[in-house]
């Protein structure tokens, strides 16, 4: 067999990622499977050559049975029984420190628990800010702890990053400074010597997006950048991956290769270890593990004068990072860095052989350039293609100008790595790294321009509806399958044939998601907890109804509102001054601008005089059209408090307080489309309408099939078809 790890790398992602979703039982039941598929392929003596495959597939399924269930049995299961509503002493040591959205996030290891030694790790979420570093011991009291993800996505996040619990604290923090440092300690301040160089030598904001080129810290950027990375296609820039580790390890195995021209094993040996040592310093990050595993094999095969296969080199990867910890398997920065890369392997040479053949024709000048641009697009098309599926059914959306955008900033991107590491490098020598720092300004303008005008084009991004989304990929895969029977007999062609299929269903995808948005509504209920925060769009204006909830609302809210590529909304409405409606408020305005605002005459005017925009209404009761088809009333009082959308082909109520009273309203905010309350269902009858969506807190079992929970979904997101469908999923 040509390349066994191809059937053992597939078999182990396939079936470990239904395992992710379905639990143990998935994993019983594939394990008697593959054991019964497996034992005619050891009987068959005579055909156990012809079997080697089905041997090799069926193994793997066994292992990844085993794998599985073992991670969940002792290590995960174990960590999830600590959850409870008492409160602890936590102790442990310090591995990593974020902050997001106001809160503190510290991350630590070795723990003891009450002064019980537990292997596992735990992430607590905390007011209060201390002074610490990588090594040193914190002691937080009156800990709550909780399993980390508020639902299944967020839950197989942290179940990849192997870290299964969190806790809540507004207690104390004592923090003992380490006397001894572990490796950890000191490649945190590498790049805390990057982070603190890059600000002192070049402008904030440019500084910032270095920084998250050359080591993926993102903590600086400010929000408008990371959307428009995001919505350009480029935002792999931001997630240090296998393209930095690719492109030093290059540069260093060049460099080593003209010093130690007579010791090539020296060279590939001293390789070997800056990529190992880089794979440190970015956390052994699982796109980076990736690259690392393959490189290190190419130039192990290098040392033995043997050439490695580089498709097979990617299945060992994946099968080695799955072995150590079989819940990576939904990461996906692995998930996507896997399926660009295993298409750039398979399809990009036969699709830039035609162009090679333009060699003997033009100028060697003018051949470099069309070839390198060329390949540009090519891999970027490949990489768009194959990581597409991924980033269309967790992100809801993907971008269509991913191309465009790699061709025009990627040489950039790749030169700004280049200076700024060997500014860095020079640092101490001021007056020759100085002038490279500029350069590097001048790059970093450069991306922004490119990135901020792609971004803000009108189609920069096409929203995918799950189910849509799913019956585009069923036609490729169809028609791939029906091209590979036909002809099977010219592997080139069959390759690019391939690749127009996928490129012409991700066009009819498009083509098809911006009629769609143009003509239907579609609201996203943000899950924030019992509160309200919902976004309309119409396909002709957007509006914010309510920005309030629980403690991460703020958080929430904004990957919501980030779906939609809009900077400028033409509507907020702000119901009234209470948590449950309007607490982040503050956050919003500054966030994103608007056309007009309508809020409540409770003073809280007052309170948001400078963040509200010119065009501000403050009433307790009015009627507003958003477009030429669709209203949107608004009434607050001491017996009433909701809005209610209206349109020909659409109606919604939206309910601020549960416990309104209908009967001050009239019967027609009884029926509708669509429901969107609180908590507590409002005492009346809701047969009127055809579905209700709940944000909530709690695992309430509503006991009706129209009523979708925020608690068990995450977001929702309810589209209205022009045709008249309706489409309710969840979206994160």
């Amino acid at each position: 067999m040509k390349r066994p790890f191809v059937f053992i790398g597939t078999a182990m992602f396939i079936s470990l990622l239904i395992y992710s979703y379905h639990g143990i039982p998935a994993a019983v039941v594939m394990f008697i499977v593959a054991l019964i598929l497996s034992l005619p392929a050891f009987l068959l003596r005579n055909k156990r050559k012809k079997c080697l495959s089905i041997l090799c597939i069926t193994l793997a399924v066994l292992t990844s049975s085993l794998l599985f269930s073992l991670k969940t049995v002792y290590e995960y299961l174990p960590a999830i029984s600590l959850c409870s509503d008492k409160t602890h002493t936590i102790q442990g040591t310090l591995t990593e420190y974020e902050f997001e959205y106001g809160n503190h996030y510290y991350t630590l290891d070795n723990i003891k628990i009450d002064n019980i030694p537990t292997k596992h790790r735990i992430r607590i979420n905390s007011d209060v800010w201390k002074n610490t570093s990588t090594d040193d011991i914190l002691i937080f009291t009156d800990a709550t702890i909780y399993e980390l993800g508020t639902n299944q996505k967020t839950n197989l996040y942290y179940k990849a990053e192997s870290v299964y619990i969190g806790a809540y604290t507004d207690g104390n923090i004592t923090v003992i400074k380490a006397s001894d440092h572990s490796v950890l300690y000191y490649l945190q301040s590498i790049r805390n010597f990057i982070t603190h160089t890059l600000g002192k030598n070049m402008y904030p904001e440019y500084a910032a997006v270095t920084d998250a080129i050359l080591t993926g810290n993102q903590t600086a950027i400010g929000h408008d950048t990371m959307l428009d990375f995001r919505y350009s296609g480029i935002s792999h820039l931001f997630a240090v991956s296998g393209f930095h580790l690719a492109l030093w390890s290059s540069l260093v195995k060049t460099a080593l290769l003209k010093l130690l021209k007579k010791h090539k094993n020296t060279a590939y040996v001293l390789t070997v270890v800056f990529v190992i040592f880089f794979m440190a310093l970015t956390g052994f990050s699982k796109s980076v593990t990736r690259s690392g595993i393959m490189l290190i094999l190419m130039y192990a095969g290098n040392l033995i004068k043997h050439r490695t296969d580089s498709i097979n080199s990617l299945f060992i990867a994946i099968t080695l990072i799955l072995t150590f910890n079989p819940f990576a398997v939904t990461s996906l920065a692995l998930q996507m860095s896997f399926l660009a890369t295993l298409g750039i392997l398979t399809l990009s040479e036969p699709v830039i052989i035609p162009i090679k053949k333009l060699k003997t024709k033009l100028p060697s000048v003018f051949y470099n350039i069309i070839l390198t641009v060329y390949t540009t697009v090519v891999i970027s098309v490949i990489a768009t293609i194959f990581t597409m599926p991924v980033s269309a059914l967790n992100f809801g959306y993907y971008s269509p100008f991913s191309p465009v955008s790699n061709l025009l900033c990627l040489p950039a991107a790749q030169l700004l790595m280049i200076l700024s590491g060997f500014a860095l490098v020079i640092s101490p020598i001021h007056f020759i790294a100085r002038p490279v720092f500029v350069i590097c300004n001048f790059l970093v303008k450069y991306i922004l321009s490119v990135t901020s005008a792609i971004a803000h084009y009108p189609y920069a991004i096409t929203d995918t509806d799950p189910p849509m989304m799913m019956t585009i990929l069923l036609i490729i895969l169809t028609l791939t399958a029906v091209f590979l029977i036909i002809f099977k007999n010219n592997n080139n062609k069959n390759l690019r044939r391939c690749v127009a299929i996928s490129a012409s269903a991700i066009l009819l995808l498009s083509v098809v998601s911006e009629i769609t948005k143009t003509h239907s509504y579609e609201i996203t209920v943000a899950d924030v907890g019992n509160g309200t925060s919902v976004i309309l769009s119409t396909g002709k204006s957007d509006v914010i109804i309510g920005c309030g909830g629980n403690d991460h609302s703020d958080y929430r809210f904004t990957n919501c509102a980030d779906r939609i590529n809009q900077r400028e909304f033409d509507l907020i409405l702000i119901p009234k001054n209470t948590d449950t409606e309007s607490e982040y408020a503050f956050s919003i305005l500054n966030t994103y601008k608007f056309n007009s605002c309508i809020i409540a005459d409770d003073g809280f005017s007052g309170e948001l005089k400078r963040q509200l925009p010119e065009n501000t209404q403050i009433t307790n009761e009015c009627t507003v059209k958003l477009d030429e088809n669709t209203t949107l009333v608004y009434i607050n009082n001491d017996r009433f408090s909701g809005a209610r959308i209206k349109s020909p082909d659409f109606t919604a109520t939206i309910l601020f307080r549960p416990t309104s009273d209908f009967s001050t309203v009239g019967d027609i905010w009884q029926s509708g489309d669509l429901l969107i309350t609180r908590q507590n269902l409002p005492q009346t009858n809701l047969d009127g309408f055809e579905n209700i969506i709940v944000s909530t807190s709690s695992e309430i079992n509503y006991n009706a099939d129209n009523i979708f929970s925020t608690e068990i979904l995450g977001n929702i997101r309810y589209i209205k078809f022009p045709t008249g469908g309706v489409s309710i999923n969840a979206v994160q």
